[in-house]
């Protein structure tokens, strides 16, 4: 009886010691066959239909290095190097810094999966919001 309390004892001290080793491990150096790092992001997005993604018909690629706070969107033929971060629970690609307002553009996809596009290049000084230009449904690959 004495054995099998000491046998517990130290299943239990070994049990015990998991979940701090899995804290302190190191993350993984890849998630997925598409990205080269985990702090990296891919997302496609196609123009906003309730409840449909479109994968044949991409209009915005967005990538995301959350380690160094940098992204890029592509748009057609359009590719912009972006700033980015996570707002929340929301992913934030800013361009072409501004003084006063930050960036003046923005892409914004939320929770909800739906992205939107931001130019505020037009807002007026007492201005600090405004409705997004375009809207999107995206995918994270």
């Amino acid at each position: 009886m004495a054995k099998n309390r000491t046998v517990r004892r130290s299943v239990a001290a070994i049990l015990g010691t998991l979940p701090l080793a899995g804290c302190l491990a190191t993350p993984p150096t890849s998630n997925t066959a598409n990205t080269t790092n985990a702090y990296e992001e891919r997302w496609t997005c196609c123009v906003h239909q309730v409840g449909v993604y479109c994968p044949n018909a991409v209009d915005v690629t967005l990538t995301a290095d959350r380690d160094k706070s940098t992204g890029v969107i592509t748009f057609g033929d359009i590719i912009q190097e972006t700033h980015f971060h996570i707002d929340g629970f929301s992913r934030r690609w800013g361009w072409q810094r501004n003084a006063i307002r930050g960036y003046d553009y923005a892409f914004i996809i939320r929770p909800n999966l739906i992205g939107f596009y931001y130019d505020f290049t037009d807002l007026k000084p007492d201005e600090t919001s405004k409705t997004s230009d375009a809207s999107y449904t995206c995918k994270r690959h």
